[in-house]
Parts: C-alpha cells; structure tokens; sequence
C-alpha cells in the first residue's frame, strides 16, 4: 500500500511539473533565438518615425538611420522637433538634428539645428547662449541605448524602472534572470500564431514594498522568431514617485530572410489617458540590412569647433565643461560658476562688438572729417 501511493504521488508530482517543464524549454528557446539575433555584428536600419504629445497634431520625421557597427559599438541620426527657449526668440520649437555614437560606455551626443546639418562652421562667442547647438559626452554610461532613437524597443527590452541594470539592450536572459515570474500561458493570437504570454510579479533581490501598483505582461511571438508583439507595463509608487504606463505594439512583422523576422510597424503609447503629457510614437521601418559592413553609413561623430559640450563621468558624478577645439576640448572647467562666468562674458562682449565697432568706425568718420576741414582751410588762406 505505502509503495502504490509513493508511486501515485510520483504520478501526480510528474504531472504537475509537466507544464513548468515545457514552459522552462521555451524560455530557453526564446532566449537562444533571441542570442542568435543579437550575433549580428552589422545592422543598418532606415525609418521614419510619428510623434503625437498629448492632443497635439503629431508630426513624422524621416531619414532616421540606426546602426550597429560592432561589439558595443552603435551609430544613430535623427531629425525632430524640441520646444526650447533661444535668447532673443524666446520659447519655440525647432527643428533639430540629433547625431549619437557609442563606443563602449561612452556615448557622445551632438544636437544642432536641422537646416544646418551638416555643421562645417565654426562656432563663436555669439552661439553660447543657443541650446540648439550643444554638445555632451557622457563616460560609463550603463543606459547605453536611447529609447527615443532606438527603432525596435520591442525586439530589445525598455526598462521597468527602478532596475538600471536592464537596458533598452538587454537581452531575454536579462529580463527572466532580473523579474519575478508570475504566470505563464501559451495562446493564439487573431492571426494563428503561437504567443507565450509571460506575466511578472516584480523584481528579484529587490524590495518591491515601495509600490503601489506594479505590472508588466510580454507576448512572445513564436512565429515571428520568438520576437516581442506586445508589451505592457504600468507602474504606480507609494509615495508620489514615478509612475506611468507603457503599451508596446508591433502592428506588423516583416522578414528579411528566411526565418529572419523584424518588427515592421511598432507603436509605443506612454500614459494613453494623460490628455497633455500621453505620447503615441509609431516607427516604420523602411530598410534593414543585417551582416553587411558595406552597407553601414554612419561615420564616427564629430564635434565642430566652438561647441559648448558637457562631460560627465557617470561613475564618480563628475562634471566637465568644454569650449570644443579641433578633435578635443580647446578650454576645460570643472567648476560651473567658473564656466557660467566665462560664458556670460565672452558671449556679452560678443554681442557688444559690433557696438564697439559703430562708435569707432563713427570717431573715425569724425576724426577725418575734421582733418579735411583744417586742410581745406588752409588752402583757403
């Protein structure tokens, strides 16, 4: 009797492990294909992007160019439109052209106005008080991705904050090593294909006491190659801190080869239900080409000169202020007063010159008009 029920409790216990056990294997085939994605050592990516901010007309740029050139190595350009408060204009949006390269942990970001790119010229005193031309380089950057230039956040990971250590490029392994695993369901999807719906609970090795509401559910698409098709992600803390909401919808897959899928159509919708601040950001993707170096465009980026740029090291929390030379800083402060005070100077006796210029070309007028006077007097006499 004792050994029959050993051996039916044996039964049951198999049983019960079945579906851990099949859920186990594709989280580990999802994570070996998605391996296999990030293997690729070149990746250039054409696409146009729609922004809408809260009940604001949306607005699309094209020419967006993201790329992968290596091993920790990415190249981006994009065209867009900022709201910025010019000297002398006052608070506008313009149009601005952002160019990022990231080497490593050290990403370096140029932002100048979109009518004058590419910046040949050089930069003078008259230019410091314009946020429209501005520099930054930031050194041991864990964020190494930009979620707002990154043309597939779904076939990436965007981070459930407060986790800093998941990034827009971590991997599957990341994220199932980092989040708590609430539920796992295996459905359909309108379109036949086979969806593994994961739910998490939270985050491991972290308290997660301090919210209020925190959830987050990933499809993956399995006949997509594994890739992400949905993702959805709200947050609320106890005590006023950050909180929001992320859906994540690939509209539509395309395949760049056989079994080689990528998010065609992808849109993000951050807090739908904010009428002011809510965003709804659709990408499309117009050309991909993966493991060819020719086909790679993005050179490295170059500061012009007399670029005000920011260096921050964000290990030690220390930061630099350049006056950029030819290829590295032409004047560097450490203190912002110093550079504030550099700044208001050169940028007032700028702006002053061609004062200082007028009231001596003006005694100079004077001065020959009086010579010319005594001469011809005296040739009167």
């Amino acid at each position: 009797m004792r050994n029959l029920t050993i051996g039916v409790l044996s039964i049951i216990f198999a049983l019960i492990s079945l579906p851990a056990l099949a859920n186990s294997a594709l989280i580990a085939e999802l994570t070996r294909l998605d391996d296999a994605r990030r293997s690729a050592k070149a990746l250039h990516v054409e696409y146009d992007r729609t922004v809408q901010i809260g009940s604001n007309a949306p607005f699309t740029t094209s020419g967006n160019v993201w790329e992968r050139q290596g091993e920790n190595k990415y190249r981006y350009r994009s065209p867009g439109k900022e709201v910025l408060n010019v000297l002398s204009k006052g608070e506008a949006e313009y149009d601005l052209m952002f160019e990022c390269s990231l080497d490593g942990s050290v990403k370096r970001i140029l932002t100048v106005p979109l009518e004058e790119f590419p910046l040949e010229k050089t930069l003078d005193a008259s230019y410091y008080g314009d946020p429209r031309y501005h520099g930054s380089i930031n050194k041991n950057d864990t964020e190494t991705l930009d979620d707002g230039f990154h043309p597939f956040l779904p076939m990436y990971i965007a981070a459930p904050p407060p986790i800093n250590n998941l990034t827009t490029a971590s991997s599957y392994k990341d994220l199932f090593e980092n989040l708590k695993t609430k539920r796992i369901k295996r459905i359909l999807n309108d379109d036949g294909d086979k969806i593994l719906r994961v739910e998490f609970s939270g985050f491991k090795d972290v308290d997660n006491s301090s919210w209020k509401n925190w959830a987050l559910t990933v499809d993956f698409n399995f006949n997509k190659g594994g890739l992400i098709s949905k993702y959805i992600h709200t947050f609320e803390s106890k005590s006023g801190g950050p909180s929001g909401s992320f859906e994540i919808t690939v509209k539509r897959f395309e395949e760049n080869g056989p079994r080689q899928w990528y998010p065609k159509e992808t849109e993000v919708v951050y807090n739908k239900h904010d009428p002011v601040k809510g965003q709804v950001i659709t990408t499309v993707v117009n050309k991909l080409i993966a493991d060819d170096q020719a086909a790679l465009q993005l050179g490295d980026l170059k500061l012009p000169k007399g670029l005000i740029v920011f260096e921050k090291d964000l290990a030690t929390n220390q930061t630099q202020y350049h006056i950029w030379g030819e290829g590295q800083p032409l004047k560097t402060f450490t203190d912002l007063a110093a550079f504030d005070e550099f700044i208001t100077i050169a940028y007032q006796a700028q702006a002053t010159a061609p004062i200082g210029f007028a009231i001596l070309i003006f005694f100079v007028v004077i001065v020959v008009v009086i010579i010319v006077l005594v001469v011809a007097r005296k040739k009167r006499r």
